[in-house]
């Protein structure tokens, strides 16, 4: 159960409060325009689920998603590409000119680690949200992830990882580096 950050923005944006709004996955973008004295301001509200954003210490963000967590049954194909793309354009449009401005110098790539927890037979029938997912990535943001570091993955994420490798463009398979077990020690060097 969230704080209820998502209920406010929605009551703020469009007037309405869900006594019971589900967890948001992903990233949502919402703006509002409103009429103070005689100036009119802009809102830019990014909700991103209460994701902490992580710095490397060359400044490049770190993005973390929970790639085998149940949340794969609350939402359709078609909202977990477009929350996917929110993300994208949430680290292209905020995070990647926020760390920018901070550390004096441009940065353009992220980090991605990818969290397996909780992936199971199950969810190879979502093969197709993987492969599309990878498909929006090699196609529109072929060179804004430096390296994908995947992490607590389970017997069955071999199986998955047959399948989507050989649909990788070689320039992004070339970035995958699969950790043991958490990675705690080869992600606090990065």
């Amino acid at each position: 159960m969230g704080a209820g950050k998502s209920s406010l923005v929605l009551r703020f944006v469009k007037g309405q409060f869900l006594e019971f709004q589900e967890s948001t996955i992903g990233a949502v973008f919402f703006s509002q325009t409103l009429a103070v004295n005689d100036a009119t301001v802009k809102f830019e509200i990014w909700d991103t689920a209460g994701q902490e954003i992580k710095i490397t210490y060359e400044g490049r963000p770190v993005i973390a998603v929970g790639v085998g967590l149940s949340t794969y049954d609350k939402a359709s194909i078609h909202s977990y590409v477009q929350s996917h793309i929110q993300i994208n354009e949430f680290r292209d449009c905020v995070i990647m000119p926020s760390a920018t401005k901070k550390y004096e110098r441009k940065i353009s790539t992220c980090v991605k680690v990818l969290d397996m927890t909780g992936l199971r037979l199950s969810h190879l029938n979502q093969i197709k949200l993987l492969t599309v997912i990878s498909s929006i990535d090699d196609l529109n943001y072929p060179e804004k992830t430096d390296t994908y570091y995947i992490v607590n993955a389970p017997y069955v994420f071999s199986a998955c990882w047959k399948v989507v490798k050989p649909l990788l463009q070689e320039r992004t398979r070339k970035k995958v580096q699969v950790l043991s077990g958490c990675g705690k020690d080869d992600l606090l060097k990065v």
